[in-house]
């Protein structure tokens, strides 16, 4: 089922408090379109917990039709200083697994040559949880996905198999879980099969970390080509059904779409 971003959140908005609190459901729902372009700290209760700087942009567009059209974030990588960034999203405790997704397109001028993290939750301190990478493609492609669930390490545990192309839009669901360490990455996934009917990869962290924040990373270490991934519509909430929405594609690829279907059909007539 493809739902816009807004349609969603205000549907899950009946259950919680937006702002986030641990007895709410829909712990972070964020489009950043009420942001003015710019620095994204401190704008919408985002804050740094390394580094400082102009380098996590909010820039006005859509990259995907899964979010109305407003703002999205746009992450730059190179040398030098760089920023990381996160929102509070309560304090997980026992019992609790939380999921996270956002809409992202990861650009670069060649083909990835190593991996590192741009996303992940995190605890008061510097434990990392269910961090997101982007890394060499498997197949002949331009990059794919990685997944790590522990805390620490710059390189991914565990490779999504399947290879993807620069400039196309991915909705990414991860999951942690307390009382296990266990996370969980989906890409893509049809939202009515449900977490265990989609591919997953998995991989176990540590246990009992009380995390209180989702974060979106900057970083010097890649070497080149330096990514930049573009991001939309995060959702942080403790279900599956609440952060699971489709990316698809810009209006203008739809009218694309739209025209080619047309003109099959008159073919076919």
């Amino acid at each position: 089922m493809k739902t816009s971003f807004g349609i969603l959140v205000m549907a899950t908005a009946m259950v919680g408090f937006l702002g986030g609190t641990a007895n709410a459901s829909l712990l972070v729902g964020d489009d950043f379109n009420a942001y003015t372009p710019g620095n994204l700290v401190p704008q919408g209760g985002w804050a740094n917990h390394s580094g400082t700087g102009s380098f996590v942009q909010v820039t006005p567009g859509s990259i995907c039709y899964c979010a109305d059209a407003g703002n999205y974030i746009e992450l730059n990588h190179g040398g030098g200083s760089r920023e990381d960034v996160n929102k509070s999203i309560g304090t997980m405790g026992p019992g609790d697994k939380w999921f996270a997704s956002f809409c992202v397109v990861v650009e670069a001028e060649e083909p990835l040559q190593d991996d590192n993290y741009f996303a992940h939750f995190k605890t008061s301190g510097t434990y990392y949880a269910a961090k997101v990478f982007d890394g060499p493609a498997q197949a002949g492609g331009d990059f794919t996905f990685g997944f790590q669930a522990a805390g620490g390490g710059e390189d991914a545990s565990v490779f999504w198999s399947t290879d993807f192309e620069y400039g196309t839009c991915h909705r990414i669901i991860t999951s942690y879980e307390y009382d296990t360490g266990i996370g969980e990455m989906w890409v893509d996934p049809d939202c009515a099969l449900g977490p265990e009917g989609n591919p997953k990869i998995t991989d176990t962290g540590y246990d009992s970390n009380e995390l209180v924040a989702y974060a979106f990373r900057q970083d010097n270490y890649y070497p080149d080509p330096d990514p930049t991934q573009k991001i939309d519509s995060l959702l942080v909430a403790t279900t599956w059904a609440e952060v699971c929405c489709e990316c698809i594609p810009e209006p203008a690829t739809l009218s694309l779409l739209g025209f080619a279907g047309l003109a099959l059909i008159r073919r076919r007539r």
